[in-house]
């Protein structure tokens, strides 16, 4: 399937709005300082949504309270 949306995206039938690639769960828990046995029941989320042009960069994520996250949806923060 992503390559597909690859696909679409260089004919121009997509147009991309953010990405979740290029930062691991893991990866921004040691760039957030927090051990990984502290983020069990919360998830990573993004600052900026994905849906709204947010990426999965450090600065634009957080380790927050899985049913906070989920209650929150995709509204910016």
């Amino acid at each position: 399937l992503i390559e597909d949306i690859d696909m679409l995206v260089k004919q121009d039938i997509l147009s991309p709005i953010g990405s979740r690639t290029g930062l691991s769960r893991e990866a921004a828990a040691v760039a957030h300082d927090i051990p990984l046995s502290e983020t069990e029941g919360k998830h990573l989320d993004e600052i900026l949504p994905v849906s709204k042009g947010g990426d999965r960069t450090v600065e634009n994520t957080q380790f927050v309270d899985a049913g906070l996250n989920m209650r929150d949806s995709n509204r910016i923060k």
